[in-house]
């Protein structure tokens, strides 16, 4: 709810019309364990778990600026408690070899008690998109290049507030082997209790986050066949390319966490997709391959790298009824289409890996999978693949589907490695029936 915002008012908002709250209570039981159902209501209530919870967070977000925002929060929890717990030294035990340790009674006390917490924290966050344009010639085939570069910079900042930890707990003494008096602390709720309280931050914590994102298109000039009118196409040529760290300003060393690469793109009309993933690290190592507190120079340590790209094919009939059907569907992947003679969609990627002073890893993966229409109520379909650098066939599998009208019959195999199973089942399509089905399985994890 928004308890400053009145329903009737017009125009612009004021800033503490922004300002919402929410309430979740919760209230829970738990009979002992172990509890038979003839007991169910003889047992004590003193006895079951129980307790009581309720949050209120408290946000808000401002515009300062036209790209800058500001978002406050505050963040309430109350916990009702019927039972605590006192720890009590009764006695001592020695082992073989003399050391003695004191052994520790718990009593569970009665009675409601309340205990409670909070925090804060606040964010700001700055994002304006700056653009870029390069005009080419009349008599170009390429009109224009746009380039817009969408920068991020983020502050957050959680204070050190709330209610002390000392607050909820107790505290038991012993003796040492020295005779020396020892104190040991725990929370007076520990096992007794549904809910716990949040604890209270240990130091104040904040973080400056920085990403540069970057968007490339083209448009080419193109003549309508039909009315031999020129008009504008638009490429994308880099759908993104993004920069992202963060330096939290509270540690005592090595602020900078490690610096993401990430770029994607799509190629011959969105038939083959690229995509791009990478870490560097701005810190060196030492001659034992520790990270020290020391740039390591230039842009850094590339530890990882991640290339992989997609194409997918399929009959020209299939890739018309593929866009209508996906308009109803929703998930085509899971829709059996009878109208695609085949599809196949292959998959590569390479990953490059070098933590330390140890000699890089690479990976490399080809995967095929597609299905095809034997008849118009016979599908086949398979899923496999190849490691490079295992020299090895990866995970295959292969699915067969029958149309049976009102029932329909299904097959999934996998013909060898470590999950070697299969599959065989006859079900009826309806929904209301679902549960009528003759299945036949092997699976790798019965064996």
């Amino acid at each position: 709810i928004y308890p400053f915002r009145n329903k009737e008012k017009v125009g612009e908002m004021s800033w503490y019309d922004k300002i919402g709250l929410s309430y979740t209570a919760d209230f829970k039981n738990s009979t002992p364990s172990r509890l038979k159902e003839s007991k169910l209501f003889k047992t004590s209530f003193d006895k079951w778990k129980k307790g009581f919870q309720h949050r209120i967070p408290v946000s808000a977000s401002f515009k300062l600026l036209k790209d800058m925002s500001l978002s406050p929060s505050l963040n309430y929890t109350g916990v009702m408690n019927f039972n605590s717990i006192r720890k009590v030294v009764d006695g001592y035990s020695t082992n073989a070899t003399g050391v003695s340790s004191p052994i520790v009674r718990i009593d569970t006390l009665n009675g409601i008690s309340y205990a409670h917490n909070y925090s804060a924290s606040i964010s700001l966050a700055y994002s304006p998109k700056i653009f870029g344009m390069y005009v080419f010639d009349k008599t170009s085939k390429v009109e224009a290049i746009r380039h817009v570069m969408t920068p991020n910079i983020s502050f957050s900042y959680v204070p050190k507030i709330g209610v002390p930890k000392s607050k909820y707990q107790r505290t038991y003494h012993y003796l040492t082997n020295n005779n020396e008096i020892a104190y040991q602390e725990y929370y007076k709720y520990e096992n007794v209790s549904m809910f716990s309280v949040p604890n209270t931050p240990e130091k104040e914590s904040g973080s400056i986050g920085l990403s540069l994102d970057n968007n490339v298109e083209m448009k080419l000039r193109t003549v309508n066949d039909s009315t031999e009118k020129v008009e504008s196409k638009k490429i994308k040529l880099l759908e993104s390319f993004r920069l992202s760290t963060r330096y939290d300003m509270f540690r005592d060393s090595m602020k900078f966490d490690q610096i993401q690469l990430s770029a994607r793109t799509s190629l011959f009309n969105r038939k083959m997709g690229l995509n791009f993933t990478g870490n560097i690290d701005p810190y060196a190592l030492n001659a034992t391959g520790q990270r020290i507190n020391k740039f390591h120079g230039g842009l850094g340590r590339l530890t990882r790298a991640s290339i992989s790209t997609n194409m997918s094919f399929s009959s020209d009939k299939g890739d018309k009824n593929k866009n209508e059907k996906e308009e109803y569907v929703g998930n085509y992947a899971n829709y059996v289409d009878f109208d695609v003679p085949w599809t196949v969609n292959i998959d590569y990627s390479f990953t490059y890996q070098k933590l330390g002073i140890a000699e890089s890893t690479n990976t490399q993966i080809f995967r095929v999978n597609g299905d095809f229409s034997l008849t118009p109520k016979w599908k086949i379909g398979f899923n496999t693949g190849y490691d490079v650098e295992r020299k090895e066939v990866t995970a295959t599998s292969f699915n067969i589907y029958r149309d049976l009208h009102c029932w329909e019959m299904t097959f999934n195999c996998v013909p060898f490695g470590t999950h070697q199973s299969f599959n065989f089942e006859v079900r009826i399509k309806s929904s209301l029936l679902q549960d009528l089905k003759l299945t036949k399985r092997d699976s790798w994890y019965d064996r």
